[in-house]
């Protein structure tokens, strides 16, 4: 049995979602390979090409 507390539930609508690297960069030496305006260029692309596959 599993029990589940609602206090752990996400909102399905969140107002602001912000990310950060920061903590990847100090303790990883992590950077991005793209910026975000070429991110979103590419989500974009990927959903126009979904729908153009599925015709709606």
């Amino acid at each position: 049995m599993v029990e589940v507390d609602p206090h752990y539930f996400r909102p399905t609508e969140v107002d602001i979602l912000i990310g950060d690297y920061s903590k990847a960069r100090e303790k990883l030496g992590w950077e991005p390979k793209i910026k975000f305006a070429e991110l979103v260029k590419l989500m974009a692309k990927a959903d126009w090409a979904k729908v153009q596959r599925r015709g709606f």
